[in-house]
């Protein structure tokens, strides 16, 4: 059982974020995230966007030689919001980084 815990909702640009997220599975604390700040980059100068001089082309990655195996989904869950961003209307996108090992199983999440 997966337990996805956001406290300390704050509002900034007009979207909420989770200050503390919180998650743990079959009752095991997995992750465990506080934002302290936000800072909004200014916009990179023409001469920070422009590859340095001795910079060289690289060639496209090869392709994986083999049979690649269709997705499939493996396990779904439909997600519980907290009342608290069900009233607020809050939504977006969350992108988890992870190694897919030989076994199937995500490694490194």
């Amino acid at each position: 059982m997966l337990q996805i815990v956001l406290n300390s909702i704050v509002k900034f640009q007009g979207r909420y974020l989770a200050r503390h997220i919180y998650v743990a599975r079959i009752g095991m604390p997995a992750i465990d995230i506080h934002l302290d700040t936000i800072d909004v980059p200014s916009p990179p100068s023409e001469g920070q966007t422009a590859p340095p001089p001795q910079a060289k082309l690289e060639a496209p990655p090869t392709p994986l030689a083999g049979v690649v195996k269709p997705e499939r989904r493996i396990l779904f869950k439909q997600p519980s919001y907290l009342p608290l961003a069900l009233q607020m209307h809050t939504e977006g996108t969350v992108v988890l980084w992870g190694i897919i090992g030989k076994d199937g199983g995500v490694h490194n999440l």
